[in-house]
């Protein structure tokens, strides 16, 4: 019970006034956010360029939705799935990495690109990106 909860803290602590916040680590390398709406911009800006050339398509954007994101280029061994005994361990430190950087930030922010199959993401630790510090090569832990 206080995994969740703490995931839920981190969140409302450290994404005030972000457009994303953490709900909580699914797994070693998913996480369940919630993205508001982006707060409005103060003005606009037109000018020639936009007037002659028409504007190109907007990536889309995620507002007022509970999505799960991967975070991009970090793998992550199953631990309910787990084919052994090492792989479900493998996959609990990887939780465990992945809940302590996010917990222990003062700071959580998100950069999210919505996909048709997956939603994927690099999550952000006090400026420092969680993805590149969680990165490990991908090897089969019930092998031999």
């Amino acid at each position: 019970m206080a995994p969740p909860l703490l995931d839920l803290m981190a969140g409302l602590r450290g994404s005030t006034g972000r457009e994303c916040r953490l709900l909580s680590v699914v797994n070693g390398n998913t996480l369940l956010v919630q993205c508001g709406e982006p707060e409005p911009a103060t003005r606009t800006d037109i000018s020639l360029a936009s007037i002659v050339a028409p504007p190109r398509e907007q990536p889309q954007v995620l507002t007022n939705a509970v999505v799960t994101v991967q975070l991009l280029g970090v793998p992550a061994a199953p631990i309910l799935g787990a084919r052994c005994l090492p792989e479900a361990w493998a996959g609990i430190r990887a939780q465990t990495a992945l809940r302590l950087r996010v917990w222990f930030a003062d700071d959580l922010d998100f950069t999210i690109r919505p996909n048709a199959n997956a939603n994927v993401a690099i999550a952000y630790a006090d400026g420092h990106s969680v993805n590149h510090a969680l990165r490990r090569t991908p090897h089969d832990h019930c092998a031999g």
